[in-house]
């Protein structure tokens, strides 16, 4: 029997990894049994294909209090090693040291447990973490002996790969949760050059392995006059520099003042209120927007299907590949978006728009205007970007083909 244990941080329960929604019945599809490890349990569960299982006990010992996780830790004297010397003289960095160094002794200790009274002599099991975490580590640590054990593999995509943007989340123990894989799947392959660069000796680990979209099919234009939308799908923090995006619609809608303009954004964050009251400020009144806050995928997707979007806009100053790109694309809508990490895989010149990696206002204007002011090229990009879609981002190719490769790992370890 070839078992996946799927190590998430809260997939399935709400919310969160929306993106995994359309790779679980793959994965499900491929492997005898599967069963699905979130680190964190809240919110309602989503529906999961017939036969997936979910273990919630590894999240109920990771809420455990600090003093048992202290406990754990200090009978683990390799990580209590690592922690106490990452962190010495820094006592907040020594705190995220044991707190790091607890966690994966929790890991350890329940994955042993797991394979012990949970997984038959006649199973193979290869675990794969859907990110370069710190559970990693301790399957590794729990797997020692285990012959049923195929092999441990995550993906790779942004602040689990780039970790000098947002900090390292697996401090001080990075390179040691690294070692612990046996292949490390990279959104792409920018990811794949960026690691390589840093840890030589994962060149024969890394290799590409790309996230997907479904197909959301395209809408046609309408033979009426319509208003140009323009939509954005981000968490509203810092990094995703929507306020950035707002100005420049506000330049556009100055200059273009006969021409009416509706702004879509989803998704919701912190920033949520300042970016409305930016919106109120900077927007003339033939821009109107309107901020939809967190939405399932579906609902997305249907706004894709029946409304006729002539922009998607990514300002972000990082990404690993966005998915959300990917989703615009397979509804063939052109994408403006910033020149940072793998995002120039998916877009160019020729299905919609590649700004410089911190463009300004004036930047970001201009872009939008070309689009109206330029409509047949622009109909060109729609037909190239759904092009992309196909090529690159297709999740029946993606994710079909990604659990045709972890199947490989239960012939021989590669």
């Amino acid at each position: 029997m070839r078992t996946l244990i799927l190590i998430t941080t809260r997939f399935p329960y709400l919310p969160g990894e929306e993106f995994m929604e359309a790779e679980v019945p793959y994965l499900a599809s491929k492997f005898d049994r599967m069963v699905i490890v979130p680190t964190l349990v809240s919110g309602k569960p989503r529906g999961l294909p017939p036969r997936v299982e979910v273990e919630t006990g590894l999240a109920s010992m990771l809420s455990i209090s600090r003093a048992s996780k202290l406990f754990l830790l200090t009978h683990h004297l390799s990580l209590f090693g690592n922690a106490m010397l990452g962190g010495a003289g820094r006592p907040l960095a020594m705190y995220k040291a044991m707190r790091n160094a607890a966690r994966i002794a929790i890991c350890e200790k329940w994955f042993s447990t797991y394979l012990m009274h949970r997984v038959e002599n006649s199973e193979k099991v290869l675990f794969f973490c859907w990110w370069t975490a710190l559970p990693i580590l301790g399957a590794r640590l729990a797997s020692r002996g285990w012959q049923n054990v195929v092999g441990i593999v995550s993906r790779a995509q942004r602040s689990d790969l780039y970790i000098e943007e947002g900090g390292d989340p697996n401090w001080p123990f990075h390179e040691r949760v690294l070692r612990s894989l046996d292949r490390v799947f990279v959104a792409s392959e920018h990811g794949v050059r960026y690691l390589t660069s840093r840890y030589p000796w994962m060149t024969t680990k890394a290799e590409v392995g790309r996230l997907g979209a479904a197909d959301v099919g395209v809408k046609e234009p309408s033979k009426t006059s319509t208003p140009f939308v323009v939509c954005s799908c981000a968490y509203l923090n810092p990094v995703k520099r929507v306020d950035l995006l707002i100005r420049g619609l506000g330049h556009v809608g100055t200059k273009f003042p006969r021409v009416m303009i509706q702004w879509h954004h989803f998704g919701d964050g912190p920033l949520r209120a300042e970016l409305e009251n930016i919106a109120l400020a900077c927007l003339p009144g033939n821009v109107v927007a309107t901020f939809h806050g967190r939405v399932d995928n579906a609902q997305v997707r249907s706004f894709y299907r029946n409304t006729f979007v002539n922009l998607f806009i990514n300002t972000s100053s990082s990404e690993g590949v966005p998915v959300s790109i990917m989703e615009a694309q397979s509804a063939g809508i052109p994408v403006i978006a910033t020149a940072v990490c793998g995002t120039p895989e998916l877009v160019n010149a020729s299905n919609g728009f590649l700004l410089t990696a911190n463009p300004d206002v004036a930047e970001v204007a201009a872009a939008i205007g070309a689009a109206i002011t330029e409509p047949s090229c622009w109909l060109t990009k729609r037909e190239v970007s759904r092009k992309t879609w196909l090529t690159l981002s297709d999740a029946t190719k993606n994710y079909g083909g990604f659990a045709h490769r972890l199947g490989q790992f239960f012939d021989v370890l590669k």
